[in-house]
């Protein structure tokens, strides 16, 4: 946790993006892993929550189209022109 914050610093992310951001998924997916192992063992019935929010968090990172679960929850203001 404290990595990712310190890689989270503005002159870093900006010097050094892509590495911040293979750190970044790194650590996230390490941090997910525990935090799933962790619920399995001591919150079982937490563990729904978990699942969901691996599964968003991967479709956000794998997807080829920029943040494609806000553009479904948020509509830009392009698309809600369109409709009548």
């Amino acid at each position: 946790m404290v990595t990712i914050i310190l890689t989270s610093w503005t002159a870093f992310r900006h010097a050094f993006y892509e590495t911040f951001l293979h750190i970044h998924i790194a650590l996230v997916s390490l941090i997910l892993a525990a935090l799933y192992i962790h619920l399995e063992q001591y919150a079982p019935n937490q563990h729904t929550w978990i699942k969901v929010v691996i599964s968003i968090w991967v479709i956000e990172v794998f997807s080829p189209n920029p943040s494609p679960i806000i553009t479904i929850l948020i509509p830009t203001s392009a698309s809600s022109a369109s409709s009548p």
